[in-house]
């Protein structure tokens, strides 16, 4: 389990997948599933944690998706966020603190 706190300024999270971990041929198989809660509201403002929609189709492929893809993962506090470990994920620079 890990938690991390986002603090107004500080910088973004590089773009990652959390497969890549594993130095074995997946073959297309999944073999990790991460849920992110929300300690409080997640919001583009303070760092929500941005996702790529449908990446994790690309299999092993280091296809990096272009800024524009990412979508912030808004949620009140109290939600949940459950994605594939070959899920594109990363978080921009923020203006707001955040804790999650």
């Amino acid at each position: 389990m890990t938690a991390i706190e986002i603090l107004p300024g500080e910088d973004g999270q590089a773009l990652h997948r959390d497969d890549t971990i594993y130095p074995i041929d997946l073959a297309g198989m999944e073999l990790q599933i991460g849920v992110m809660w929300a300690i409080n509201d997640f919001t583009a403002e303070n760092g929500a944690t941005r996702v790529v929609p449908g990446s994790h189709r690309y299999l092993r492929s280091w296809h990096l998706p272009s800024l524009g893809e990412w979508l912030p993962a808004e949620m009140p506090n109290g939600s949940a966020l459950f994605y594939l470990g070959s899920t594109w994920h990363g978080v921009v620079r923020t203006i707001a603190s955040r804790a999650g």
